[in-house]
């Protein structure tokens, strides 16, 4: 799964922007799968997970086998967040079921994903800052 070591530097960071990642790229037919509603059962925690699951870069590319598997995910934060006596083990297994479902960003680097966001005008104001910045140091 590619989760040992340290987490990957970004693009903008790497010195080597000339490697070759080898990544083969699929292109399929269709619409994304469309995230379920979530049901009334789930912890408040779940819930806001499954939320943030929903406008994040990654979900645009999730199948519904990944939304599956993110729901199974909420049902165990939902039984984790409600037991009177928290255990390790299932909140081991959480966090790495999570990270499968590369939520974080050092989760998506460490498989080699990098989201960036179309840059506005506040973005290449604080670009440009940092490039001097950069040049003066």
């Amino acid at each position: 799964m590619g989760t040992r070591g340290p987490v990957g530097k970004r693009s903008e960071d790497r010195l080597r922007r000339n490697k070759k990642e080898g990544l083969t790229v699929v292109k399929i037919d269709g619409a994304a799968a469309q995230q379920p509603e979530a049901p009334s059962y789930w912890h408040p925690t779940a819930r806001r997970i499954w939320d943030s699951i929903a406008v994040s870069g990654q979900a645009r590319f999730y199948e519904a086998s990944d939304w599956a598997y993110a729901w199974m995910m909420m049902d165990l934060v939902t039984q984790y967040m409600t037991m009177e006596k928290p255990n390790g083990q299932l909140i081991g297994a959480i966090l790495s079921g999570l990270t499968s479902l590369c939520l974080t960003e050092g989760d998506r680097r460490r498989v080699g994903i990098e989201l960036t966001r179309e840059a506005g005008e506040d973005d290449k104001t604080l670009a440009a800052a940092v490039e001097w910045q950069k040049r003066l140091a």
